[in-house]
């Protein structure tokens, strides 16, 4: 399976990014793509690509990633929403952890005794003075 994605380049500081062509399980390596698109420039938010090419290989099945499918969109080259880059993932529960229910029942106990300290010392104070 293909997929078009970034590839950086540029010096320090100063991202560029191809936008290329490679096999989807591959580890971004440097220049290694089978083939390069165009490039885009997110500092000075300019991009340049082929669009006969792009669309021509998503008919024939290659994946987008979501920061260029963006990019796509905004370019007027492929039709769709904006697809969101930074997912916030669903915390898992985890065994042994309290419920959210039991979490409030002691903090709600908690507050209860912060809220006067001076009471709940008088009080044991004068039950230790009873019992002697």
């Amino acid at each position: 399976m293909l997929t078009i994605r970034f590839m950086r380049f540029g010096r320090r500081h100063q991202p560029a990014f191809r936008v290329v062509l490679v096999p989807k399980r591959s580890k971004p390596v440097r220049g290694k793509y089978i083939e390069k698109f165009g490039w885009y420039n997110p500092l000075k938010k300019t991009f340049e690509i082929n669009k006969e090419r792009i669309t021509s290989r998503i008919k024939e099945g290659a994946q987008v990633s979501s920061p260029v499918w963006n990019l796509l969109v905004r370019a007027g080259i492929v039709e769709g929403p904006k697809r969101p880059v930074h997912a916030i993932a669903a915390k898992k529960d985890v065994p042994g952890a309290q419920s959210a229910e039991s979490q409030q029942e002691e903090t709600a106990v908690a507050t209860a005794v912060d809220e006067n300290p001076r009471e709940s010392a008088a009080v044991s104070v004068e039950e230790s003075d009873k019992d002697a």
